[in-house]
Order: C-alpha cells, then structure tokens, then sequence
C-alpha cells in the first residue's frame, strides 16, 4: 500500500512518467523477489504481497496505460512545469528589461524530475553534468544539481561555479542541495 501510495503522490507531483517509473520500480523489486523465492530462498511477506499485486490485471493495465503515455511523443508536460517556465521567462523579462542580473533555484524531489524540468525549461541546451556552460542570449540558461550518486563533487562544485558566475541562471536541484549549498 505504501509502494502504491508513493506511485499516487509521484502521478500528482511529477505527472504520469514519475508514477510509471515508480510502478516499473515496484515490478523489479517484485521479479527480484519472485527470482528469491524460484531459487529456494524466503521472501518476505511484503515481498510477497507485493508479487501478488503486480500480477493483477489492474496493475498491468495501469502500468501499461502509464508506460505507454511515457513513450508518446505527444505527452503533455505537468502542468506545474508549465507554470513554471512561465513565472521565470516573466521573471527574466523583466530582468532584461531592467538591464539587471538575475538568477533563480528550483528544487525538487528525483534526479528524474530535475532531468525533465532542466530539458522543458531549456530544450536547446539543458546541460549535463558533463557540458560546458556557454553564455548566450538565451533567457533561460539551465544548469542540473544532484546527489553524489549520480554527479561527482568536483562536478557539483562546477555546476554551483556555473551557477555563481551567471553562465547559468537557473539552477536545477535535488532537495539535497536544499541545505548547505553556498552561492554566496
């Protein structure tokens, strides 16, 4: 229940690829358990629980309807990101218009979210943690922030110099970098 809970709470925040990711994430954590028990060892009964659902016609068809969604090219974005982009073009006009510097934090909760918000605010170059910032006139200049699981330290510390120096206006996070980070 707690598993499906998450999946709900990914469908509102992060729209229908958050919520097919959690469900492709409970279906492994599922088949692992299924593999477990195939070769003689005990499984939990969460575990077990958890086999059962997903093999329920109403996991597959809310899986598949979620999953085929995702592969659509015409799939909307949320509607949060849609909101957002429009505050901060509106944000950075009137920067512009005002000959000022500005630059603006946004936190969320995956690494996948930070991917699909960095790509929607900024299609042309949404950087990775491997480009190099490059100045232009582009309103929104994007840079992505994570964990160190997924981005080594001397490369966060190069996305925040980015970040710092104006190369980049918008810096995209993981709450990790909700506390602790220093943009001086």
């Amino acid at each position: 229940a707690q598993k499906l809970l998450i999946a709900f709470h990914a469908l509102l925040s992060y729209g229908p690829d958050g919520c097919a990711n959690k469900l492709e994430a409970m279906r492994a954590s599922a088949e692992h358990a299924r593999k477990q028990i195939s070769n003689g060892q005990t499984a939990s009964s969460l575990d077990r629980a958890l086999i059962r659902l997903i093999d329920t016609c109403e996991f597959s068809q809310c899986h598949a309807i979620l999953h085929n969604k995702k592969k659509t090219e015409d799939s909307q974005e949320h509607c949060k990101t849609t909101k957002l982009r429009e505050i901060l073009i509106d944000h950075f006009e009137r920067a512009r218009a005002a000959r000022a510097e500005s630059r603006a934090m946004i936190f969320t909760g995956t690494r996948q979210s930070v991917d699909e918000i960095a790509t929607a605010l900024d299609p042309q170059k949404a950087l990775t943690d491997s480009s190099l910032a490059i100045t232009s006139n582009r309103l929104i200049r994007v840079q992505r922030f994570v964990g160190q699981a997924s981005m080594k330290q001397s490369v966060q510390r190069q996305a925040v110099e980015r970040f710092h120096t104006g190369h980049c206006n918008v810096l995209v996070a993981t709450c990790v970098a909700e506390e602790g980070l220093d943009i001086g």
